[in-house]
């Protein structure tokens, strides 16, 4: 049997995908920085609600703690960092090459009701877990002027 080297679809196109989402969520997102540094990859990323809390959820293999950072900046919160080539596969020797190697960053808004002080993040096998905990809406208190 002889192998065929295999240069997928997603490779060849990642680029104009990756810049199509930039594009869009810099349209979508009022708050969205411009980015410092281009993106090579864009990790899965699950967001769910409890009474208490948003939980975002990354999926990210194969990056070290110290290779990830999280900022809030004016009611936005930024995920980046960067998962390093140390395979060391060149043209010569690969037969198929599905993951992809980077800089990324994610940028989400974030709610009012949201406590920045608060968030907290855990990193454990390759999933990080951001807690966004909700404060308690405040009714806004009415005052009665007087008329004079």
């Amino acid at each position: 049997m002889k192998l065929v080297k295999w240069t997928p679809m997603h490779r060849t196109y990642s680029h104009i995908f990756n810049e199509m989402d930039r594009f869009l969520n810099q349209a979508l997102a009022t708050h969205q920085p411009i980015e410092d540094h281009p993106v090579d990859w864009i990790p899965a990323m699950d967001i769910s609600e409890t009474d208490a809390a948003y939980e975002i959820m990354a999926d990210l293999p194969g990056i070290v703690k110290k290779d990830i950072d999280i900022t809030v900046t004016d009611g936005v919160l930024k995920i980046s960092g960067e998962r390093k080539d140390t395979n060391k596969i060149t043209d010569d020797n690969c037969i198929r090459q599905e993951v992809t190697y980077g800089k990324f960053s994610r940028v989400f808004s974030l709610s009012d009701n949201v406590n920045p002080e608060q968030i907290t993040a855990q990193f454990k096998n390759g999933v990080l877990m951001v807690t966004l905990p909700k404060t308690e809406k405040t009714i806004p208190e009415v005052k009665q002027i007087e008329i004079n």
